[in-house]
């Protein structure tokens, strides 16, 4: 699907300009891990776990904003 591969694509690169840190939280919680796995892993608190999860998906959000309709159309068939 040309739309599902134009919006992956999009997703990755606003994926690589978030900072490390913020990218490293998003990516572990995406794995599965939970606030206070990651905190553990990362040596930081669960308060900064959830302020960099935060900040992923307002950046995300921001960055992927022109594929929201997209993205919903796409949805029931993924």
């Amino acid at each position: 699907m040309v739309a599902f591969d134009e919006l992956n694509e999009a997703y990755q690169k606003a994926l690589q300009t978030l900072p490390e840190r913020c990218r490293e939280v998003f990516v572990l919680k995406r794995t599965g891990l939970s606030q206070r796995e990651i905190s553990e892993k990362l040596d930081i608190s669960e308060k900064t776990v959830e302020n960099q999860m935060k900040k992923a998906l307002k950046m995300l959000r921001d960055a992927l904003r022109d594929y929201t309709v997209l993205s919903m159309l796409l949805i029931p068939y993924l």
